[in-house]
């Protein structure tokens, strides 16, 4: 726990704090890209609750000059002018959100530090730190290590504007509205005339609305499915040092979790070792190994990939990779090591069924043969599991 000491609890996580004492670092997914597409919805939105009013006014508008013949089309361009405004918006907010989420997307956690871009924060700095990330919270809607609000924030705008909610209290503001004319002897009345166009254009308002945002919908989702392609092609170009990092970690711990996993289904394999499965367990013994070596090769040149990335970015003073090198030491050499003991325990079966062999002679010469068979497809397995535990014994670190 000393490791941990000092850190702040709002920063991190149980599973990082585990990762930090463990690897001595951990790389932290901060804002995904689905949360950076996310805010165009978030934008849209923000955008039609502030001319919520001016529409209402455009539809008013656009209802008293449709009687003039010169006015048939100005719906249709009013739709395509709102719409290329709001575009251009939302773009631009996005392109920007786009580098900031390139700057943060993963953030670096050491045993002293925060790591995010060129920004390096001991633990005890709250009110830097603070200030930093705030900037990024009413940016993405998420604060560092709590859940996003970005889908609460636009299920609740999405009510607020065009759900059940804001028809309920749209009807209910029309309706007290209309109480003016209870009571009212003469409805014909020039305050009376007004009621039936305001429902006329509450009603269009209400078409309007959700015509609008329908459509602008669907053609956001057709924008963020080709935006994401692009940023994505990104990504696979240009990968941020902290994503870089994060990969080569997750390969790593992807590789041992398969070493282990090779190792239980091998060992399923040999608890039900029997005479007549001799063939098929050696041709699984050897394809279990081999993909297990397969593995450990891999893990050999992922950790020096990982320590010359280290030593030659700006966390050469941030990670120790000696310490790490440890934790790699004990998660690597104990799938080994198991694998050893399996195959040790294979081979003394190897051996008994040998000997037991060696007991059962017969006079029949048929029989004999094909005892005498068994006995060399035996030591053929029992000389490829020999070399497989020299191999394993010299990989182990």
């Amino acid at each position: 726990m000393s490791i941990i000491k000092g850190m702040n609890k709002n920063y991190i996580s149980l599973r990082t704090s585990q990762d930090i004492k463990n690897k001595w670092f951990s790389v932290y997914s901060y804002i995904s890209s689905k949360e950076l597409l996310l805010t165009v919805r978030k934008d849209f939105l923000d955008i039609l609750s502030v001319i919520n009013i001016p529409f209402w006014l455009s539809c008013i508008a656009l209802w008293v000059l449709s009687y003039y013949s010169w006015a048939y089309y100005i719906t249709v361009w009013f739709i395509i002018l709102s719409y290329s405004i709001i575009f251009w918006i939302i773009l631009a907010k996005l392109i920007r959100k786009t580098y900031y989420f390139f700057l943060i997307s993963n953030v670096v956690y050491t045993h002293k530090w925060i790591i995010f871009w060129k920004s390096f924060f001991w633990y005890d700095e709250t009110r830097k730190l603070n200030e930093s990330l705030l900037h990024y919270e009413r940016i993405f809607l998420e604060y560092l290590w709590e859940d996003s609000k970005l889908e609460r924030y636009i299920d609740e705008r999405r009510r607020e504007l065009v759900g059940f909610e804001w028809w309920v209290n749209t009807f209910n503001k029309m309706s007290k509205f209309l109480d003016i004319f209870k009571g009212r002897q003469r409805f014909d009345s020039d305050m009376g005339k007004l009621a039936i166009p305001a429902l006329i254009t509450f009603v269009l308002y209400v078409i309007f609305m959700n015509f609008f945002y329908a459509f602008g919908y669907i053609f956001w989702v057709i924008f963020i499915k080709i935006y994401l392609f692009f940023i994505r092609i990104l990504l696979s170009f240009k990968k941020s040092k902290e994503l870089y990092l994060k990969e080569k970690t997750e390969n790593l711990d992807a590789r041992l979790k398969h070493m282990n996993q090779v190792q239980v289904l091998l060992a399923q394999k040999i608890d039900s070792f029997r005479w007549g499965k001799i063939e098929e367990i050696a041709s699984s013994t050897k394809k279990s190994f081999e993909l297990f070596y397969r593995d450990i090769l891999r893990v050999f040149d992922q950790k020096k990939d990982l320590e010359k990335f280290v030593i030659h970015s700006k966390y050469q003073d941030f990670i120790d990779m000696h310490l790490f090198e440890n934790y790699l030491k004990k998660e690597f050499n104990k799938p080994v090591l198991e694998m050893l003991t399996l195959l040790n325990d294979y081979k003394s079966k190897l051996v008994s069924a040998q000997i037991e062999l060696k007991n059962n002679t017969s006079d029949v010469e048929h029989y004999q043969a094909q005892l005498d068979t068994k006995y060399v497809v035996l030591q053929n397995n029992l000389n490829q599991v020999s070399s497989q535990i020299l191999k394993l014994t010299s990989s182990l670190i």
